[in-house]
């Protein structure tokens, strides 16, 4: 990386300054083009590095949009009445995947923090988590059944 491309470059004007103090040295002489060779391609990987790192936050920009316009698209199902939830979850399955979007939460920061190259999976991982709590609390918050909530028959 820019390391390496340093250390060429330090070489580099070592071998010019060899280069200079000697003329007639053909060996003086192909070294300093060797080193010139070795800066140009130290500068060409890093570069390549640097192209491939800007694809991979490009890549993982694009995920977090995706999933952002995924999340806000599930939110505003969300408050419609026709959106029922998940109609079997109750308050601990709010819970556990209010827990499940905290872990992968996490992971996305790390991801975002230390391996960009990650991001785009971690994303990927933390869009269910997301949308589950949504769909847990609509449903576990539903109203009482329409018989649970009809008065008893008379007795006859």
């Amino acid at each position: 990386g820019a390391r390496a491309v340093c250390l060429t470059c330090q070489n580099t004007v070592v071998s010019a300054r060899t280069a200079k103090r000697s003329p007639g040295d053909q060996t003086a002489q192909t070294a300093l083009q060797g080193s010139s060779a070795s800066v140009a391609e130290a500068l060409k990987s890093f570069i390549e590095n640097a192209q491939a790192t800007n694809s991979e936050a490009s890549r993982g920009l694009a995920e977090l949009e995706g999933a952002v316009a995924e999340i806000r698209k599930m939110l505003s199902t969300f408050e419609t009445p026709a959106f029922k939830g998940n109609m079997n979850a109750t308050v601990d399955d709010v819970i556990a995947s209010a827990r499940a979007l905290a872990e992968s939460s996490a992971q996305l920061v790390s991801a975002c923090n230390s391996n960009p190259e990650e991001i785009p999976a971690a994303t990927r991982s933390t869009l269910g988590p997301a949308m589950s709590p949504l769909r847990n609390a609509k449903g576990a918050c539903r109203p009482p059944d329409e018989q649970a909530i009809q008065p008893n028959p008379p007795a006859a």
